[in-house]
């Protein structure tokens, strides 16, 4: 610019003007307002972020994060799109079965697939087939014979070992249905799954980790399903059994015990004694909360959880030894047919030191539709309730095993939910329950943007029907909250 020196030492106000337009021009850039806020980000891209542990509560101690678990849930990018997550339910999901007894054994077993035929009937209708005079007939018996017969092929691993806690890998190439018979005493505390096409298990208790390797969706509904692609072995010569050791040392911490491997087989034994008769054995035991439904209240280590209103059924149940006492969860749901209507997380943790928890991170964060706290008291006593719009649902480890068991039931996963959150704690436990609804929305209505989505409550009175559901939802939950807060 001719001259622009001159100007800039014989005139201020020239030089403040210049200086002035820069500055706006670099806010402007900065802020960008004609930029639409972004839609979030989906549960795929789910990123949890760092947060200090909570005050009065030490690392590993109840109620406060772990060094594995000091992550806060952002539902879809940054916290001021949506409220913050409960982080209480960051847990990842591997903590609840990594905590194994030094003694504990691994023991592996790979088949190619199961028994050629079901049972002796199976095995009579194929060979009537064979005996089918002409070339069309037999193969027309054939197709028929196929058409009817379960893919599955039922392998029987009979657990004998009982002095030692176990862990049993089991691995196919076509499709298996493995089923466990254990003798009294067994204590089994994870079963690795790994089949090309996904197999299933029977005799397993729900509160027993399963941990699914596989190409293809299995039938299984209490299996956490891994993106990692199976492993497979049939002999310790092999080239492929270094990477399925390798892979369980990574898994496990734990080198096998024993490997039995065959290209076909009905049944296998672990432990000596080999195979026992039924009325001799019983299957794993089941939990007193798997496959059962409740009404009215349930019992958590011996402590009274009341329920809201209708038949819950149990999704899922997982318990797991901590630092100071033990930590429950429990997932409950309620269904209309094939549709999930409500969902109930339930988070129980006890401190045999009597010592109390820290401060409960969601008691002090924002929340959308409806937010109250009596207390908050570090290591003392605690109760609050929050209620918001639940962008992505699903990205907790928790809610992403009740995703997965969802979709095993073959009932679809809602994108979005109105979540109440109900917080009490004292000196001894300490108690949550998140509640989640799943109002009927159009597709696509869940991704826009939140100053635009009409479940904002600046939004909402713009329909009828979803400030009425709302209301009704929000009426409860403060009547709700003054019976949790005094019956627990």
């Amino acid at each position: 610019m001719p001259g622009s020196g001159r100007l800039w030492n014989d005139s201020p106000a020239w030089r403040w003007t210049l200086v002035l337009t820069l500055l706006l021009t670099v806010l402007l850039a900065i802020a960008a307002p004609w930029r639409q806020p972004g839609a979030g980000t989906s549960p795929a891209q789910y990123t949890p972020q760092s947060v200090q542990p909570s005050q009065g509560a030490q690392p590993g101690q109840p109620g406060a994060p772990s060094q594995a678990t000091q992550t806060a849930s952002s539902q879809m990018g940054s916290p001021t799109f949506f409220p913050p997550l409960d982080p209480t339910f960051d847990t990842p999901l591997s903590l609840f079965s990594s905590a194994l007894p030094a003694d504990t054994e691994l023991h592996v077993i790979g088949v190619y697939g199961g028994a050629q035929f079901k049972d002796k009937a199976d095995k009579n209708s194929w060979e009537q087939c064979l005996r089918v005079a002409s070339e069309q007939g037999r193969m027309t018996c054939i197709q028929e014979y196929n058409a009817h017969r379960d893919p599955f092929r039922t392998v029987t691993v009979y657990l004998n070992r009982t002095g030692a806690p176990l862990v049993i890998t089991l691995m196919s190439r076509d499709p298996v249905r493995w089923k466990i018979v254990s003798r009294p005493g067994v204590d089994l505390r994870k079963v690795i799954l790994s089949g090309y096409y996904g197999p299933d298990i029977e005799g397993v208790a729900q509160s027993i980790p399963i941990e699914l390797y596989s190409q293809y969706p299995s039938p299984c509904q209490n299996c956490l399903r891994h993106a990692d692609s199976f492993f497979f072995a049939l002999t310790q010569d092999s080239s492929e059994y270094l990477g399925v050791i390798n892979k369980l040392k990574a898994l496990t911490s734990l080198a096998p015990i024993s490997f039995q491997g065959a290209r076909e087989s009905d049944r296998f034994t672990v432990g000596g004694g080999g195979p026992f008769t039924q009325n001799t054995s019983v299957t794993t035991p089941v939990d007193r909360y798997s496959d059962r439904t409740f009404r009215n209240y349930v019992e958590l280590e011996n402590k009274v959880v009341l329920l809201p209103d209708g038949p819950w059924e149990t999704l899922g149940y997982v318990k797991q030894p901590s630092a100071r006492g033990e930590d429950h969860f429990l997932i409950l749901s309620q269904r209309n047919h094939d549709t999930l209507t409500n969902l109930l997380m339930i988070r129980l943790q006890t401190a045999r030191d009597h010592g109390g928890f820290g401060q409960y991170p969601a008691c002090k964060q924002s929340a959308d539709y409806a937010h109250k706290v009596r207390y908050d008291s570090p290591t003392a006593q605690q109760s609050c309730y929050w209620a918001s719009y639940v962008g992505s649902p699903w990205q907790q480890p928790i809610y992403k095993l009740a995703a997965s068991r969802l979709t095993n039931l073959g009932l679809p996963v809602p994108s979005f939910a109105i979540g109440m959150g109900f917080h009490e704690a004292d000196g001894n436990s300490s108690l949550t329950t998140l509640y989640y609804s799943f109002p009927k929305s159009p597709a696509g209505e869940s991704q826009k943007a939140w100053r635009n989505n009409p479940w904002n409550p600046a939004q909402i009175s713009k329909s009828q029907d979803k400030s009425t559901f709302l209301q009704g939802q929000l009426t409860w939950a403060e009547d709700w909250f003054q019976i949790f807060a005094t019956s627990h």
